[in-house]
């Protein structure tokens, strides 16, 4: 605001804070006349509904009066300090200066003390009696003959306040007759309270379910995150009430595009629902985002085809209307069909829905439809036509919703006939590998419940890709659990051990390590051997088995065992494990040898690691000619090793080869370790450089000697290392030594 001067020319005054003196700021303000462009969207807002709501201001408060309403008015307190007090300052400092003016002494008093500020009203009042002082004798007699009249004018002066719209606040002070006006913009606490008081009326009138004043009241708010919240108060108020229907001419109007088509979607679903389908397009023309509204339009043309089938339409003509509304709906027209293909089938009309899904081009998609329809004939216990898309479409199908859905019939017609020939039917006209193997599985399993071992196992003479079910270990486990403890169970289960050969590898060993396991614990040693010596025993099962037989002393007996097993593909680890467990037992026996000899019976670079370890171990305790015997079946192993496992291999060897060099004396040993230090894979194979390698095996050797005080066979080690890293940190440890020995 520009400032306004004090009388007679002299200095401003400027932004004076105030209170109010006057007992009233009052202004009565129609929404609908703030200016051309606020009265048409206010219109809009009330639906024509003139003088609804009153706002009225005053020095303390900010009120709204609604209209027909209970003529009930909502306040709220003004803050202080505010722009209208800031702006009355102003107007009694004119009214002083104008006062003076006139030699209106007494007025200027009174305007003057109106201004709260200490330091502005001091100001204002010396500046007043100077002007006394200058013309006392005169302004005294003035004073005198006018004091009553002065006193009555400024008691009935007014401050009125207007609302002028975008362009703000109007404030008039009238005085003696004269107003005096300022134009200011609209105080920042104004609207906020107003805001609040309108979400409060939102509140109430949902409260007594008076949406339409609702709806009314949140267009005044101003803000947007507070108006936007006191809608959705509205909607979700509508929505839970289901009413949302009788006010669908208040959602085109709502401000926010989010709520707006959330209202709209919530008007279309309660007119699908009601089946009001020429109604619910009409709305959907409303909505822009183009994935709103296929996903509508989907919603229509599948309530259209459930109504037109309910009427008795005729159902080609339904189908092909439908497809032709789906075309339009590129985006969707695959998920419409396929849901038409579900109504179709719930209708009854299979026939009609298996060739609507031969049309869907997506072979995943096409079959995820079949699958629906298949599941809906074996409800019906319609088998041949269900084996009639299966045999066809589904041959080779491994779909989990159709393998759930088989067994399930499988095990209802078996309940129902109590007839293992129906599913032994049911498996000969079945082409479908993995459902074939749901047949069998029922079987086995019946038989086995029934105790019929031989005919059980017989299942298992029949070649199929396709891995039993959970329900055929879980039944195995079941019976392992029920005949564990008796002599005869026990005898039953090594049959079935037995007669698992020729079932799949997985359950075949499944079983296996669940009975060994159980003979194990129950200390049955010489049952769990019998079970063990199979080919697909597991290494937990054996390693078991060897401990056990090591815990009770009977080593020779683990030894056995551990030599009996077979080696194939997968199974290395298992004979290596038991071997080397057997070994150490001989070790802690104190007969290194026996343990050496053992290890022989490794497989693999397993047997070249063993044995360098175990000489290395024991290389105390054993004389020279065992030494060399065992550690040329370690070189020997090793040079068959390939890649990785070589390097792995040599590793241990030439620390073994070091260890004999110290032993024993023989430097054949330690060039047998330089040697074999760089018989490395070639490089680009996939590991470190060869040159890398050898000489971090040349530093395994070159640590040994420095260790037992072999410093020139150490210094010989050191000359032929060609890498930094490596012959920099054995020469360091050199260095080292010999400042500790010279000490």
């Amino acid at each position: 605001m520009a400032p306004i001067n004090g009388g007679g020319g002299e200095k401003p005054c400027i932004n004076f804070l105030m209170v109010f003196i006057v007992n009233h700021i009052t202004a009565s303000i129609n929404f609908f006349h703030f200016s051309k462009k606020n009265e048409v969207n206010m219109a809009s807002a009330t639906r024509g509904i003139g003088n609804l709501f009153t706002i009225n201001i005053t020095d303390q408060s900010v009120s709204v009066t609604v209209s027909g309403y209970q003529d009930k008015t909502y306040t709220r307190e003004a803050q202080k300090d505010s722009n209208i007090q800031s702006l009355l300052n102003n107007i009694f400092a004119q009214i002083a200066g104008d006062a003076l003016k006139t030699r209106n002494v007494d007025l200027a008093f009174h305007a003057a003390h109106n201004i709260k500020v200490e330091e502005w009203k001091k100001s204002m009042l010396k500046y007043v009696e100077g002007v006394l002082l200058n013309n006392k004798c005169e302004m005294e007699a003035a004073v005198e003959a006018n004091k009553e009249d002065l006193l009555n004018n400024i008691e009935n002066s007014t401050i009125h306040t207007t609302f002028l719209g975008s362009d703000g606040l109007l404030i008039t002070v009238t005085v003696q007759d004269k107003a005096y006006e300022v134009v200011e913009k609209i105080p920042e606490e104004i609207p906020y309270a107003l805001d609040n008081i309108f979400a409060q009326i939102v509140g109430d009138a949902v409260k007594t379910q008076n949406f339409k004043l609702a709806f009314q009241a949140a267009h005044q708010i101003k803000h947007e995150n507070q108006r936007n919240h006191e809608f959705s108060r509205i909607i979700c108020t509508l929505e839970d009430s289901k009413i949302t229907l009788d006010y669908a001419d208040f959602c085109d109007q709502i401000p926010s595009e989010n709520l707006r088509k959330y209202m709209q979607t919530n008007i279309i679903e309660e007119l699908l629902n009601k089946r009001r389908t020429d109604e619910a397009l009409q709305q959907v023309e409303k909505i822009s985002d183009q994935s709103s509204r296929s996903c509508l339009l989907s919603k229509i043309v599948l309530v259209t085809f459930k109504k037109d089938i309910e009427e008795g339409v005729n159902l080609n003509l339904t189908i092909q209307k439908a497809l032709n509304a789906a075309g339009n709906i590129p985006d969707r027209t695959t998920r419409i069909v396929r849901d038409l293909i579900e109504i179709l089938v719930e209708k009854g009309e299979v026939d009609e829905a298996i060739n609507l899904a031969h049309t869907i081009s997506t072979e995943d998609k096409r079959n995820s439809s079949l699958y629906h329809i298949v599941q809906e004939l074996l409800n019906r216990d319609d088998i041949e036509k269900a084996l009639g898309i299966i045999n066809t479409d589904l041959l080779n199908s491994n779909d989990y919703t159709l393998r759930s859905s088989f067994w399930d019939y499988l095990k209802k017609q078996l309940e129902e006939t109590k007839d293992l020939q129906v599913i032994y039917s049911l498996s000969e006209k079945v082409m479908n590998q993995m459902l074939k193997r749901l047949a069998y599985d029922l079987i086995f399993i019946t038989h086995l419940e029934s105790g019929r071992i031989d005919e059980a196992l017989q299942i298992f003479n029949i070649p199929l890709e396709f891995k039993p079910s959970s329900g055929v270990r879980g039944c195995l486990h079941e019976y392992l659990c029920d005949n564990i403890q008796t002599e005869q169970g026990i005898g039953n289960l090594l049959k079935i051990a037995k007669g698992l050969v020729n079932a799949p590898k997985e359950l075949h060993e499944f079983f296996i390590d669940r009975l060994t396991n159980r003979l194990v614990s129950g200390k049955a040693i010489n049952l769990a051997k019998k079970v063990a010596c199979t080919p697909l025993s597991t290494s937990l099962v054996n390693e078991q088995i060897c401990y056990q037989l090591i815990e009770k002393d009977h080593i020779e007996e683990a030894l056995q065992l551990a030599e009996e097993l077979p080696v194939f593909k997968d199974g290395n680890r298992i004979k290596n494990d038991s071997l080397l467990a057997v070994a150490r037992a001989y070790e802690s026996r104190n007969e290194p040898r026996t343990a050496l000899e053992v290890l022989t019976g490794c497989v693999d670079y397993s047997k070249s690691v063993n044995l360098s370890a175990m000489l290395v171990r024991n290389i105390g305790r054993i004389e020279e000619e065992v030494f060399e015997d065992f550690i040329g079946i370690a070189i020997e192993e090793s040079q068959r090793s390939e890649g990785i496992l070589k390097t792995e291999a040599l590793k241990f060897l030439v620390i073994a080869l070091a260890e004999g060099y110290i032993r024993f004396g023989s430097s054949k040993y330690l060039d047998q370790a330089i040697s074999l230090a760089g018989d490395l894979p070639e490089e680009g194979d996939g590991f470190r450089l060869r040159s890398t390698v050898k000489n971090f095996n040349l530093a395994l050797i070159g640590n040994r000697m420095v260790n037992k005080d072999h410093l020139d066979e150490a210094k010989q080690i050191l000359a032929i290392m060609d890498d930094v890293y490596y012959k920099g940190e054995l020469s360091q440890e050199i260095a080292s030594k010999m400042d500790s020995s010279k000490q």
